[in-house]
């Protein structure tokens, strides 16, 4: 997946920063700093890996990476705990960048890893939210094999990267949600379709022409949910009409047949 490629380079950076001589300037970081943003992610992560390293004195130690980034998560940081999170996972991004002695004091802990990850996502990052979902659900036939409780955390926690300002997520998000039962959504299936539609929306915004084909579909099929809402039928309807002016077909073989019925 896209997200997971992007992860590999940004550990490989953090990590050249915090064992290189890099870290010797600037001050170390102790009080929460704001998410690095979605996009433009790795000079402000290198940035603060250094930060992170400056505030444990004992480079030399085997569980240096580890002591960094548990501390930077304990601030508490939203990257520092994504960082915290990718030591626990045993991303090949950070073990193949360390000698042995180190790589011997990195334990491998999913569950330590989700919940780092989980609370990189509860301070808002994106890369988080992102992270968290692919690690529960990297492609959609572990998604599908999943129980509904994990589907719906990996879905929400999409959601979270999509509104975060990750795109990739938004799409990844569409990708899995297509696989869910609409009828088993916590607060039912008009509000699944509404969640759908909002994914949608921001792509749509990017010129995808296909998810606003899916934005006009979802409006529709919300509609005869309760509460029904008439509102929602005519703008799904509208946005069906506007795809077909600028001849996107699917849009005017759907808007016919609505039409006939």
């Amino acid at each position: 997946m896209i997200v997971r490629f992007c992860l590999s380079g940004l550990l490989y950076l953090a990590i050249v920063f915090i064992m290189s001589g890099c870290t010797r300037a600037g001050k170390p970081e102790t009080v929460p700093q704001p998410p690095c943003p979605a996009e433009g992610y790795d000079d402000c992560l290198g940035i603060k890996a250094q930060q992170f390293a400056l505030a444990v004195e004992d480079r030399g130690r085997p569980d240096f990476l580890l002591a960094v980034y548990q501390q930077a998560c304990d601030i508490p940081d939203a990257d520092g705990c994504f960082m915290l999170g990718s030591v626990y996972s045993g991303s090949n991004a950070v073990r193949r960048t360390l000698p042995k002695r180190m790589l011997d004091a990195l334990p491998i802990d999913p569950e330590k890893a989700k919940s780092a990850y989980r609370m990189s996502c509860d301070l808002k990052s994106a890369l988080g939210c992102a992270t968290l979902a692919n690690f529960i659900a990297p492609d959609i036939e572990v998604f599908q094999q999943l129980v509904q409780a994990d589907q719906i955390d990996v879905l929400n926690s999409q959601k979270a990267a999509c509104d975060l300002g990750m795109m990739d997520a938004c799409a990844v998000y569409l990708d899995f949600a297509r696989k869910f039962d609409a009828e088993s959504w916590p607060n039912g299936p008009r509000a699944y379709m509404l969640q759908e539609r909002d994914m949608a929306h921001v792509l749509c915004a990017e010129g995808e022409l296909d998810e606003c084909f899916a934005e006009a579909i979802s409006l529709i099929l919300s509609a005869k949910y309760e509460p029904y809402s008439q509102e929602d039928y005519d703008a799904g309807r509208q946005q069906l009409q506007r795809l077909c002016d600028g001849e996107y077909e699917p849009a005017c073989n759907l808007q016919q047949k609505l039409s006939d019925q």
